[in-house]
């Protein structure tokens, strides 16, 4: 096996933060960054013209599946409903 052709593996967590993040920034309302803390990463959202509240989001395998979360833990929604979670972040920065 030759090294140099081996591509370095994208962790699922980072996979689906990234469509998470192209999602929000796809939305007129939302903008967005990524944070990264001992090692894991958060997307931090903010509503555009309202920047002083903001929340993070994370990304934990949970009962066999992965799902995005608040900062507390709690789960938002599924990764599989990258459209339903967007329009939870929209409401709860409304």
């Amino acid at each position: 096996m030759e090294w140099q052709n081996v591509l370095p593996v994208r962790s699922d967590r980072q996979t689906h933060l990234g469509e998470l993040r192209a999602a929000i920034e796809a939305h007129p309302e939302l903008a967005c960054g990524v944070v990264e803390r001992r090692g894991v990463s958060w997307i931090s959202v903010v509503r555009v013209g309202a920047p002083q509240r903001l929340v993070e989001v994370g990304c934990d395998f949970l009962r066999a599946e992965w799902w995005f979360t608040w900062s507390d833990g709690r789960t938002i929604g599924s990764v599989r409903d990258v459209d339903g979670v967007v329009a939870v972040l929209v409401r709860e920065l409304a």
